[in-house]
This record gives C-alpha cells, sequence and structure tokens, in this order.
C-alpha cells in the first residue's frame, strides 16, 4: 500500500502552524510522505479535495482517499488514522 498524507494547510493559520510539528512527528515515525499543500496557492488540489478548511489533513493511496480531517487532531488521532 502506498500511502501519502496530503497537509492542506495557509501561512496565516494559527491552528495550522501548531499542528504541523504534530503531522512531522507522526509521518516520520511511520514513514508516509507528505505532500504540504497551501490552499492560497494550490487550488487544483483544493478543488479536486472539496477543501473547504485548513488545516485539513487527507490521507491517500494509489489514488484512494482513505480519509480526510478538517481541524487539528492529536498524536494518537493522527497515528490512529493512519495506522487503520
Amino acid at each position: 500500500m502506498n500511502k501519502k498524507v496530503i497537509y492542506v494547510s495557509a501561512d496565516w493559520c494559527g491552528p495550522c502552524r501548531a499542528y504541523k510539528p504534530i503531522l512531522q512527528k507522526v509521518t516520520s515515525e511511520l514513514g508516509i510522505p507528505v505532500q504540504y499543500v497551501n490552499v492560497d496557492y494550490d487550488v487544483a488540489v483544493v478543488e479536486k479535495y472539496g477543501i473547504q478548511s485548513v488545516p485539513t489533513t487527507i490521507c491517500v493511496s494509489d489514488n484512494t482517499m482513505l480519509f480526510k480531517y478538517s481541524g487539528v487532531m492529536t498524536e494518537s488521532q493522527l497515528k490512529s488514522n493512519l495506522t487503520s
């Protein structure tokens, strides 16, 4: 399974800045690559996944969306979502 996380955020978003280190720690531990998407510039990705708020974490595998979550997750929530 080729899992990848797409992390949609914005430079002006406080919760995005707080959540990014959690995301980086968990994905690094699990060996899952992350694609960083800026909501203000990457319109194609925003439209493709119907992003309405940031931060949004999307996990895909072989072009299939496994989950999409808008908001900040705790480290344990993120691990649970990425390993299920």
